[in-house]
């Protein structure tokens, strides 16, 4: 029986943990890492909240083009998430909500795009 009170302790406290936006922040980083990797440019962000289950908030998220110059960055970027299916891995928003947006998208002299 104290077994499973410890589980329920750690799951609550996982939980709990998982609510503050540091922790937040650290596992999307992660993924921005990542991706930065796999897509060979830079992807940052300087901090992330989720608000269970319906909203997402990105502060600082920034894209940069193959030369290591701004392509997109948005100061605010705040999402409210309709619907989500694990299974098709999709994610549908009800509203998107941009502030502080910049994009910079060019051809290079062989008519190349930044992205």
């Amino acid at each position: 029986m104290w077994l499973f009170g410890l589980v329920l302790v750690i799951l609550f406290a996982a939980y709990l943990a998982f609510q503050t936006s540091m922790v937040q922040t650290y596992l999307v980083r992660q993924i921005a890492n990542r991706l930065s990797e796999r897509l060979n440019t830079h992807i940052s962000l300087k901090r992330v909240d989720i608000r269970f289950f319906n909203k997402v908030v990105l502060n600082d998220f920034l894209v940069e083009d193959q030369q290591r110059d701004t392509l997109f960055f948005v100061g605010e970027m705040v999402a409210s998430i309709d619907s989500l299916s694990f299974k098709r891995h999709t994610v549908s928003l009800s509203s998107l909500e941009m502030k502080r947006t910049k994009a910079f998208v060019s051809l290079n002299e062989e008519h190349k795009p930044n992205y």
